[in-house]
């Protein structure tokens, strides 16, 4: 019984070290904005998870996507109150909010910013305003490579924005 257990324990050990059964997570945050978005001025910021070196090393050993969170920090620089809806798409060209809203996806919508006023949504938060994780999910665990696009949720917006994401991902051989 003493050397069936020591067989097993060396077995499990060497299985371990080998790669076979080990798994970990890794937390990945990629920025984007810095900038101001309007009704007249769209901003975009291509993101490619692949310059995150954690992301390059672990990405064809992707078990899971965990968890997603968008933590943003926006003014709003018109009286009137408005949202910040985040669209991602493949495609980097559209240039009006109207080739947003038709091609690319909804995965945020923020809370009310008031008029002439900002708002912080932390990560804790970012959690609760994310209507749709499967398109950033489809993009991690595909190319890596995909466009952000910020705008305001009523005709006439203008947004000043910085946000990241934070994406939590289970790796394994």
């Amino acid at each position: 019984m003493k050397s069936f257990l020591y067989v097993s324990l060396v077995a499990l050990l060497a299985a371990s070290l080998g790669g076979c059964i080990v798994n970990g997570q890794i937390i990945l945050t990629e920025s984007f904005g810095g900038g101001v978005t309007t009704d007249d001025i769209l901003n975009k910021e291509v993101v490619d998870l692949n310059s995150n070196s954690d992301y390059a090393e672990h990405k064809d050993d992707i078990k899971s996507v965990d968890a997603i969170s968008v933590v943003a920090s926006i003014k709003n620089n018109l009286p009137t109150d408005a949202k910040a809806h985040v669209y991602i798409s493949d495609d980097p060209s559209f240039t009006t909010v109207e080739e947003v809203k038709a091609g690319a996806e909804l995965v945020f919508v923020s809370p009310t910013i008031p008029g002439d006023g900002s708002l912080l949504v932390d990560w804790a938060d970012g959690f609760m305003y994310m209507v749709d994780e499967k398109p950033v999910i489809d993009q991690v665990l595909g190319d890596g490579i995909f466009t952000v696009y910020v705008i305001g949720n009523v005709a006439d917006f203008d947004l000043d924005y910085k946000a990241e994401v934070t994406i939590t991902l289970t790796v394994g051989k």
